[in-house]
């Protein structure tokens, strides 16, 4: 089967094998071996394959699955994508994924078209059109991976199409899909003439805000920054003209932030720009698309944290939004795990390849963890150590801080749930539960905690209304380790308890419609606690029997509350 893949007169071990289905698939664009000639036809189709994988995500690959097999996604895994992506909802995640999936083709065929005009012109209708496909999907999953030899995109670094479109590519992957429909709402409001132009960005949701900022801050930086040290550097772009250098400032300043293609080799630039792309490779893109890194709104965020406590403050906050401590901690240990990986994986690259220049080391290995691509030459001169010592630093740089961030984050929420105060353990308000519907005027105590634990197992709750018993109820299934989704529409109700539970909401539950966007369909059992005002009582009993959420219970004030809601 191997042979089947490289080209005849080559040979492909089972560690280079195994390198370039680790690049692919992490879609960072390291190669040992020279794509274009060393495989076959199918071997770089299966490339193709991997690349495109790793560009949609694990995550959306899993729930891809889950939607085909017609599984229901639980609360856990819902909060797993919510938070790997930064949303605020964790409802639609059905839509979500399909909406990924048509963005990610439509944007690679409008790039592949781009590319085409000077593809096809230059390598004839089959091979061009070929080229333009696979450069259109590696450049928007940020693979780096081509098909033009060992040089990149080298030939065409005076070539405004190829730039343009590459560098268009990254950066609107790099931004993630939540940016994407944000501004896309904003345009349709401006369109419907809902809302004025000039106040596109005042609307944005803070993290579309965040992001955007960060990446024109970088973009241009980065861009100026390169044209700045290197304009008269003759080995990199001092001999090209005055736009020519601008448009290979801007395609090195983007391609850092994990693309992985390059226009000038990376080794002939000065030790300035050197240490600026070292910064720009670990910084990455953003949440919820292809780029890798530790991503633009953790940075944002720790630089946050630094201004405020700089500034003696005791809470972070960004246009009058504060923003939550398991977010900051999430940061600090994402942050601080790739910085680990990055010290501990090029002491042991050192060690194994004592005679490769410390900087080539270091380059390669922040390469390797930010899923970035570019190499100062040292990638095909690796030993066999050397390689699995990248091939790990790639996974590890992939999928470590998006697990390690998300379990942080769940984790610190766990614990906070966790009360040793003296209120009274609602354990067994689970077993006067009734298939659709049912009410609750008062509690016995009926099991005991172990059995209570074990009927509580493996499922998912939502408390609407976080009173004193709705409180005590979700506060009590977060100890118990269970996945609670809290929705209450007072504020301060809802920040108490948001660092102890899975998710908590503010949300008038008399809205039509509005528990189904949270994805209160997708519970177990729902405890409806906000029998002081009967009307929002009812409707939300009536919403979440309507939804087909298995087990229901409801707080009444009376008997006659009560047989309303067993109707």
């Amino acid at each position: 089967m191997a042979a089947v893949l490289y080209a005849p007169g080559y040979h492909t071990s089972f560690t280079d094998a195994m390198f370039t289905a680790t690049t692919s698939i992490c879609v960072t664009g390291l190669v040992t071996v020279v794509t274009a000639t060393h495989w076959t036809l199918a071997g770089k189709l299966i490339i193709l394959v991997l690349i495109q994988i790793g560009g949609v995500g694990l995550i959306s690959l899993g729930s891809i699955i889950f939607i085909s097999l017609r599984k229901k996604i639980s609360l856990r895994n819902r909060r797993v994508i919510q938070e790997s992506y930064n949303m605020d909802r964790m409802g639609g995640m059905v839509r979500l994924v399909k909406k990924v999936l048509i963005c990610v083709f439509g944007a690679e065929g409008i790039g592949a078209v781009c590319y085409a005009v000077r593809f096809i012109p230059q390598f004839g209708l089959a091979k061009g059109l070929g080229y333009s496909v696979f450069t259109a999907v590696s450049a928007f999953c940020n693979a780096g991976i081509d098909l033009l030899g060992e040089d990149s995109l080298a030939q065409y670094v005076a070539d405004p199409i190829v730039n343009f479109t590459s560098v268009g590519l990254i950066i609107m992957s790099g931004l993630g899909f939540v940016v994407w429909w944000d501004i896309w709402d904003k345009i349709k409001r401006v369109i419907r003439g809902k809302l004025p132009v000039g106040r596109i960005f005042k609307n944005l949701r803070l993290h579309s805000k965040i992001v955007l900022m960060m990446t024109l801050i970088l973009v241009v930086g980065g861009t100026v920054l390169i044209f700045l040290f290197d304009h008269g550097n003759p080995e990199s772009i001092g001999t090209y003209s005055p736009g020519t250098k601008w448009m290979a400032s801007l395609f090195q300043s983007v391609t850092t932030r994990t693309a992985g293609f390059f226009t000038v080799s990376q080794e002939r630039f000065s030790n300035a720009t050197y240490m600026l792309c070292l910064v720009l490779m670990l910084i990455g893109g953003s949440p919820m698309g292809t780029a890798g890194g530790i991503k633009t709104t953790t940075v944002a965020v720790l630089l946050l944290s630094l201004k405020s406590n700089l500034q003696g403050k005791r809470d972070v906050e960004v246009h009058h939004r504060r923003i939550r401590d398991s977010y900051i901690r999430s940061a600090i240990v994402v942050t601080g795990m790739v910085l680990t990986v990055l010290i501990l994986m090029s002491m042991l690259l050192c060690a194994a390849m004592p005679e490769a220049p410390i900087e080539d080391v270091v380059y390669e290995i922040t390469s390797a963890v930010a899923t970035v691509g570019l190499s100062r030459g040292l990638t095909p001169c690796l030993n066999t150590a050397g390689k699995w010592i990248v091939i790990l630093t790639m996974y590890l740089g992939r999928i470590g801080p998006l697990t390690l961030g998300t379990a942080v984050t769940v984790r610190v929420q766990k614990n906070a749930g966790r009360f040793t105060s003296g209120r009274r353990r609602y354990y067994d308000w689970i077993v006067t539960v009734r298939q659709s519907g049912g009410y609750s005027q008062r509690i016995t105590n009926t099991c005991s905690e172990r059995e209570m634990r074990k009927k509580m197992k493996n499922k998912s709750y939502a408390v609407i209304g976080l009173g004193q018993f709705g409180m005590t109820v979700a506060l009590t299934l977060a100890e118990a380790n269970c996945d609670v989704l809290a929705i209450d529409d007072k504020d301060d109700n809802v920040q108490d308890i948001a660092e102890k539970v899975s998710y908590a909401v503010k949300a008038d539950v008399r809205d039509p419609g509005i528990l189904e966007s949270f994805g209160v369909q997708n519970v177990d059992v729902a405890v409806i606690a906000v029998a002081e005002n009967m009307e929002a009582s009812i409707t939300a009993t009536m919403q979440v029997k309507e939804l087909g959420v298995p087990f229901v219970m409801a707080k009444a004030m009376n008997s006659l509350h009560g047989r309303i809601l067993e109707k």
